[in-house]
């Protein structure tokens, strides 16, 4: 007759590399949290500067002039110049993101910037999460900082809104 241990390791393995290891997982959730946090504090930080014209750069007018015009005129597939000019050089995503927040918000820089700054946080936190999933340890946080530069967040920049759509695609 056999003993209770030598019929449980009959039943399934013991081996613990079997199983999840319990403090990656543990890890993993810690990293999670963190990275939602510092996503949030990256928004909130640069919140306050988003309706200062002293962050305005100059290629911004661009991206406001062409919304404006397709909110006034309702025709949202067309980007043009203040003066009428077709603006094809671009893709069409960051316009429509401006778009987006002068629908919500009315016409002011906070609305024409508030996209871009969400696009950005959001690329803090999805670089997190592609670290995890693509090692199999938490990468630290200087590993993930290298995905956005801050500065880029408080302008209407499209290499957010490019980051973001790959990060998204990814999966």
């Amino acid at each position: 007759m056999q003993s209770e241990s030598a019929v449980h390791n009959q039943a399934g393995p013991t081996n613990k590399d079997a199983y999840p290891n319990d403090a990656h997982l543990c890890a993993k959730s810690i990293c999670r949290k963190g990275a939602t946090i510092l996503a949030a504090l990256f928004f909130l930080l640069h919140l306050p500067g988003l309706p200062k014209l002293s962050h305005w750069r100059g290629d911004e007018r661009f991206y406001t002039d062409a919304a404006v015009q397709m909110a006034l005129s309702g025709d949202y597939l067309t980007p043009k110049y203040p003066d009428g000019a077709l603006r094809f050089k671009k893709p069409i995503l960051p316009y429509w993101a401006v778009l987006a927040g002068i629908k919500l918000f009315g016409f002011n820089y906070l609305a024409c910037r508030l996209a871009f700054l969400i696009a950005g946080a959001l690329s803090v936190w999805l670089c997190f999460e592609l670290c995890i999933d693509a090692t199999a340890a938490p990468s630290p946080v200087r590993n993930c900082s290298y995905g956005v530069k801050s500065d880029l967040a408080q302008h209407k920049h499209p290499l957010h809104t490019r980051c973001a759509a790959v990060f998204v695609q990814s999966d």
